[in-house]
């Protein structure tokens, strides 16, 4: 019950909202990392949820813009995107720092 209550005080960590053809895609993630999280030890689905999340979806939208960078041939658009991609992938490296340091401890 504990758990239940302070997930509920934790909004998850979001950077923007899943298309309907990316939710089978996203769970599949999240269900893979959690049992690579729980095979570690120290799982605590009030901390590390979110941070799971966060990495799910940072790999959803990072392939998107990558596939987007792949169809446009203006330097501009692409030099955004790569950003953009640059920027998921730091989200993402922290998330995972994060969720490692919980192992740590």
């Amino acid at each position: 019950m504990e758990y239940e209550r302070i997930r509920k005080t934790i909004p998850p960590l979001k950077t923007g909202k899943l298309e309907p053809k990316d939710e089978d895609k996203f769970n599949h993630l999240v269900q893979v990392m959690t049992q690579c999280v729980k095979s570690l030890g120290g799982y605590n689905p009030a901390f590390d949820d979110p941070l799971i999340h966060t990495v799910a979806r940072s790999i959803i939208y990072a392939e998107k813009i990558e596939k987007w960078i792949d169809k446009t041939d203006e330097v501009s658009v692409a030099t955004s995107a790569t950003d953009a991609i640059v920027k998921h992938r730091a989200i993402m490296r922290a998330a995972i720092e994060d969720l490692a340091a919980n192992r740590k401890s």
